[in-house]
């Protein structure tokens, strides 16, 4: 597991150490893995019913190999390719787009190059805006993520950081 966290550690790490050079970054809050331990159970056999970050990540890891197995992979892949798809493969600055009039903007995701529809509503005075991300899993079962209204387009080193509400789902489980 370290080994996947290690390869998109490198991806995302400073240019002149090999990072990639400009990417939208996609990032859960804590919070977000609770309500997807809290959605997988309602798919899945097994009840998840807690608020402990931890019983979470074990749950959806239990899950997580179960879906590996059926998809004839391992959960080392699967964790990969979720954390892929919460990395776009440009930077972009959702608040200079929708000040542009844009109202959808399409991110490439670093996993098998899938795109996420964002809709954007246009930025508040107090530069807020509002914006739902569309991702490959059915949205009836898993929420389409929200980012979060102020903690956005945040300038790193080698692109932008945006904080999402829930965790992007790049297939139907």
């Amino acid at each position: 597991m370290l080994s996947c966290l290690a390869g998109i550690q490198d991806l995302l790490g400073k240019p002149k150490d090999g990072g990639l050079r400009r990417v939208t970054v996609f990032a859960p809050r804590d919070s977000a893995f609770i309500r997807l331990a809290d959605q997988l159970s309602d798919l899945v056999e097994g009840d998840f019913n807690s608020d402990d970050e931890e019983e979470a990540y074990g749950y959806i890891a239990g899950v997580l190999t179960v879906v590996a197995g059926d998809l004839g992979t391992d959960l080392v892949s699967l964790v990969t390719s979720i954390l892929q798809y919460h990395v776009g493969n440009e930077a972009i600055s959702f608040m200079d787009e929708s000040r542009k009039g844009k109202k959808i903007e399409h991110v490439i995701t670093l996993f098998d190059d899938m795109p996420i529809r964002v809709e954007m509503a246009m930025p508040t005075d107090k530069n807020r805006m509002r914006m739902k991300m569309i991702h490959a899993a059915d949205g009836q079962s898993f929420r389409y993520p929200k980012i979060h209204n102020t903690l956005f387009d945040i300038e790193t080193c080698n692109g932008r950081l945006n904080v999402l509400k829930d965790v992007l789902i790049p297939l139907n489980v």
